[in-house]
């Protein structure tokens, strides 16, 4: 439910925790979740330790929280793009105001 551009963010992180926290918010299941993310960050599949560490806070993360963050994301993408559209309008205006 977020942007392409929201989710290639998610994925250029150096990290797997907002793609764990976008997965947490659509109740994924850990293991899949785990499955997804070691697929763009390998360096969660090294050693045991970096497994159950992943398992641990995933799981630990309120499913509610997850997706306030994901209403956080999207809501910023709606202001970024109303203040987009609206920058575009007002310079519409001014191109109309200088040609008359």
């Amino acid at each position: 439910g977020v942007s392409y551009g929201r989710a290639l963010k998610l994925l250029r992180r150096p990290s797997s925790s907002e793609l764990a926290t976008a997965l947490r918010a659509n109740s994924i299941l850990t293991g899949d979740a785990y499955l997804i993310c070691s697929v763009f960050y390998p360096s969660i599949t090294t050693n045991r330790t970096e497994i159950r560490l992943f398992k641990d806070r995933f799981e630990a993360m309120a499913i509610e929280q997850a997706s306030e963050m994901l209403r956080q994301w999207k809501a910023d993408e709606i202001s970024i793009e109303l203040r987009r559209k609206g920058h575009n309008q007002d310079t519409s205006v001014e191109d109309t105001a200088i040609r008359a």
